[in-house]
């Protein structure tokens, strides 16, 4: 372990209980504050509840054996948990290097903030500001209830995956189911339209705090729409090179006899282009396509300083715990230089634009102007992944 994997044996004991939104040093005095309770859930966890009110119960019981056998055999002990950073709202963070928004990077941590910026709890924030100056009797409901990050956080996360306006009511729906089954009932005569009310406020909030990212993302649609009106499938290639074409291709049902099964219902692909799917599935597939990039340049950065054991998921970069400040390192190198090297967006312009007929390239919006976000900050930026 040593003292670098102890740090981070402590960090992720810290964000798997779900003290993630402290500062790095307030998660590992945590930690020690807590510590008895910590070695009793691994020498005893039938007996001991502590672990179970984790956010991530099986993780953190894990790294509580770990820790217990760091007390037992010091810090010579060869720990084989993965530890893992992860991204702040990665999808936003990727559209805010992108167009260098300061505004969107500072609240998914592009910048070096002393405490973790939580851009759910921004969306909230501003949230709650509109409700309280709305005469509008369903505001009152909502603020004698109250709300919290939990209310904004699916609608933010999911906003450049495709989010709408409408995927919101759907989420603020199941925010109040989940309140209601745990006993908190809420005070409203008419849920749907208070659904909608509230889905409506954090939609407009969220491009308040992320403005760059939703031009970003309605560029991209603007484009795809065009690809599509001129029966053109989208093509374009990573920044390491990487090959993507989205085809969304319009469906029609035919109808089969079979001699066992009767009359079944086959849907099949036409030729036609889907031009609203096409505009849907632009910006997840392209924000997926930088986020990969991004992954694997972390990879190439870790092998060359001689890290060899990694546990990927998206956004979550895990490795042991005595190489946790290489990958740390790392992911963010090679963050910088997915930025500083090329511009994706203006280079996925480029390759749109060869694909579109020649007399319909003047419909090709410009790009989004971009902000003053100085993408160097981000090696300085401990939060960034954390």
């Amino acid at each position: 372990l040593g003292k670098v994997g102890e740090r981070y044996l402590c960090l992720q004991l810290a964000n798997t209980y779900g003290q993630d939104k402290i500062s790095l040093d307030d998660r590992i005095k945590w930690v020690h504050n807590n510590k008895d309770a910590i070695v009793a859930s691994a020498r005893d966890p039938f007996k001991t509840s502590f672990w179970e009110k984790a956010d991530k119960p099986w993780q953190f019981l894990a790294a509580t054996f770990e820790f217990e056998n760091m007390l037992r055999y010091g810090l010579s002990y060869e720990s084989g948990l993965p530890c893992n950073i992860d991204g702040s709202c990665n999808g936003l963070q990727n559209f805010s290097a992108v167009l260098r928004d300061e505004v969107g990077g500072k609240a998914v941590n592009l910048t070096d903030n002393d405490i973790p910026a939580d851009i759910y709890q921004v969306v909230a924030d501003t949230v709650i500001s509109k409700l309280k100056i709305s005469s509008d009797p369903i505001a009152k409901q909502w603020l004698s209830w109250g709300i919290d990050r939990k209310a904004t956080k699916r609608s933010v996360m999911v906003l450049p995956y495709g989010g709408t306006r409408y995927s919101c009511v759907e989420f603020v729906d199941e925010y109040v189911s989940d309140r209601e089954e745990k006993g908190d009932l809420p005070p409203f005569t008419d849920r749907p339209k208070a659904n909608i009310f509230l889905a409506n406020l954090i939609w407009d909030s969220i491009g308040n705090t992320v403005i760059k990212a939703r031009e970003a993302m309605d560029w991209l649609q603007k484009v795809a729409r065009l690809c599509a009106a001129t029966k053109t499938p989208v093509h374009w290639t990573t920044p390491l090179g990487f090959p993507v074409k989205q085809a969304y291709y319009s469906q029609k049902d035919m109808i089969v006899k079979t001699k066992m099964m009767g009359r079944i219902r086959i849907r099949s692909n036409t030729d036609k282009i889907n031009k609203r799917k096409q505009a849907n599935g632009i910006s997840p597939n392209f924000v997926h396509a930088l986020d990969a990039t991004h992954m694997f340049l972390t990879i190439d950065h870790c092998l060359q300083k001689g890290v060899k054991d990694f546990g990927m998921v998206h956004d979550s970069y895990a490795t042991l715990p005595c190489d946790m400040d290489k990958l740390n390192e790392c992911a963010r190198s090679a963050f910088i230089q997915m930025y500083s090297e090329m511009d994706p967006l203006e280079h996925f312009k480029d390759q749109i634009t060869a694909l579109i007929p020649e007399k319909k390239r003047h419909k090709i919006p410009p790009l989004p102007a971009k902000g003053n976000l100085d993408i160097e900050e981000i090696a300085k930026a401990k939060y960034f992944f954390s």
